[in-house]
């Protein structure tokens, strides 16, 4: 577009130029001749000549002219369409770096839920085999229970089978011919020493501190300073309670005999319902 409007003011220029020559030319023929009629009628028409010259140039300029001033209009049209589509993409982007901003944070909050989620499982981990070690450790002790227990059923039963047996009238155990001292010997025939070994870390279920008192127990003064600390360590056994278990028994009929059908589970000890649906069960009936 700069190139036509500097070819069109350069060619304006050029055609004043000629017209000025044109003209000077004429005034000059004029005051050399201007008593001869016929170079004057020469000069009048080749200064029609020229102004029709002029005059179409004039409407070719017109003409290119209203096509820049369209091309103009058009470029500018075209430019405010380029401004507004710049405008939609500018409040896209806008839209975008929102939208960014927002899956970063779901993003940041997703990973600090993995990481939280993880710090939950490993210490779940932890959690179920220090659980684990402790249920070996139950069950061995109700092992050790269950044998102690039956070895004391058996006493007792020894101890009730000799209670009904008929003795003799004051009759009195035999005499032992040289019994020993009961207890321990002093000095070096004491024996062996031995203690029972303090309990792992991993062993210990429960932890108790036990501060000093408020005030002493043997003057009641208040000012006891701490000198140091003792552990004692202490084995209880755990608390045995009754499992009660409940069957629902589905019951049917036979097709082909008619007759009844029930289901039945491994751990039924019998098929009594009714008043003697209590029952015990397999351990149980086994001490």
């Amino acid at each position: 577009m700069d190139t036509e409007v500097g070819r069109t003011r350069r060619d304006q220029s050029g055609e004043g130029r000629v017209g000025d020559r044109s003209a000077a030319s004429s005034e000059t023929a004029t005051s050399r001749g201007a008593l001869s009629p016929g170079p004057r009628r020469e000069r009048l028409q080749q200064r029609e000549q020229a102004n029709a010259v002029l005059v179409e140039r004039l409407q070719q300029l017109e003409r290119r002219n209203t096509q820049l001033e369209q091309t103009n209009t058009a470029l500018l049209r075209r430019l405010e369409a380029l401004e507004q589509r710049c405008e939609g993409l500018v409040a896209r982007c806008q839209r975008l770096e929102t939208e960014n901003a927002r899956l970063r944070e779901e993003l940041r909050q997703r990973d600090e839920e993995i990481a939280r989620l993880r710090h939950e499982n490993a210490a779940l981990r932890k959690e179920i085999a220090r659980l684990s070690k402790k249920l070996e450790r139950t069950e061995k002790e109700n092992r050790r229970l269950k044998e102690e227990n039956e070895r004391l059923r058996a006493r007792l039963e020894e101890a009730r089978r000799a209670g009904k047996r008929q003795a003799a009238p004051f009759a009195k155990p035999p005499k032992r011919g040289s019994r020993k001292k009961p207890g321990r010997k002093p000095g070096p025939a004491y024996g062996r020493q031995a203690c029972l070994p303090p309990p792992s870390s991993d062993q210990i279920d429960e932890r108790y501190a036990v501060p000093l008192p408020s005030c002493c127990p043997h003057c009641g003064g208040r000012r006891i300073e701490r000198t140091g600390e003792q552990v004692q360590y202490q084995q209880e056994l755990p608390e045995v309670r009754p499992i009660w278990r409940e069957f629902r028994i589905q019951r049917g009929r036979c097709s082909d005999c008619g007759r009844t059908v029930r289901g039945r589970h491994r751990l039924q000890t019998s098929d009594a319902v009714g008043a003697a649906s209590v029952q015990l069960g397999p351990r149980a009936h086994a001490t």
